[in-house]
């Protein structure tokens, strides 16, 4: 993992001296960078834990004291809520289990939240998540208690339709896509996190040692899941599977971008 940060950090630093050797201009520019408040949408499975980790130990080189980690009670119990709105109580950062809900989250906070989330492959994820449990059944048992065709998981939780049966499959998705572009800050690949992070590291204006991390919740020695199992799960994930792959090729091309001209994330 140091070895890919480091590389990458490398290829920036070519760019930025090559594109203006004799200025100092041309070095990444965060002068102007002020991020204030950031909310983490953390779905499951996805490396969430670590990047809470990183946030935790981040927030208090930038200033950020106030932090606000309990997912629950924004799913769960509104009436609270509405009771720290009421006394006007605001956070640095938001993190946790929830879906989408722009306007809690930016009643929340202290000014205009960054907002991010990091995408993994469903049928990983699903995998993940069924061992991270322990389950006491089949991969298919529980495939099918935490996925439904058509409405899956991801989706359901960035458009906030947790609970509706009623919208169709390809409008979920499409709002999905959308919450991603227009709506979110940065998006990242749970299978091209070392990237990301980097990538967040300089939305966030961020130093090397604030992204240093060792990782968490991680299941070695997993049972290999048969091939058949992993199709069975990907039929009832396809909504999910194709906002991921989705989602993959806009983050290459934004990694390109970076590559190239690091300044093209501003």
């Amino acid at each position: 993992k140091t070895q890919i940060l480091t590389l990458l950090k490398n290829q920036i630093q070519k760019v930025n001296i090559n594109s203006d050797s004799s200025s100092s201009s041309s070095q990444l520019d965060n002068s102007n960078c002020k991020i204030n408040s950031i909310v983490f949408y953390h779905v499951r499975k996805t490396g969430g834990s670590t990047l809470r980790a990183i946030l935790l130990s981040a927030a208090l080189n930038h200033h950020l004291y106030s932090i606000f980690t309990d997912s629950e009670m924004i799913v769960q119990e509104p009436l609270k809520i509405s009771t720290n709105l009421l006394l006007n109580l605001k956070y640095d950062i938001i993190m946790g289990h929830f879906s989408f809900n722009r306007n809690i989250h930016d009643k929340l906070t202290k000014n205009k939240p960054f907002l991010f989330t990091f995408l993994r492959d469903p049928v990983e994820r699903i995998i993940s998540d069924y061992f991270y449990y322990g389950f006491n059944g089949t991969i298919r048992q529980w495939a099918q208690m935490h996925s439904r065709p058509g409405i899956n998981l991801i989706t359901r939780w960035l458009t906030d339709y947790v609970d509706d049966n009623n919208i169709r499959a390809e409008d979920l998705l499409e709002l999905a896509k959308m919450r991603l572009i227009q709506e979110f800050d940065f998006f990242g690949i749970t299978e091209r996190f070392d990237e990301s992070l980097l990538m967040l590291s300089k939305l966030l204006c961020w130093k090397e040692e604030d992204i240093e991390y060792i990782t968490y919740k991680v299941i070695v020695d997993k049972p290999i899941i048969s091939i058949e199992d992993r199709a069975f799960i990907l039929s009832l994930n396809m909504v999910d599977n194709e906002l991921y792959q989705w989602a993959k090729k806009v983050f290459a091309f934004r990694l390109n971008q970076f590559l190239e001209n690091p300044r093209t994330l501003r």
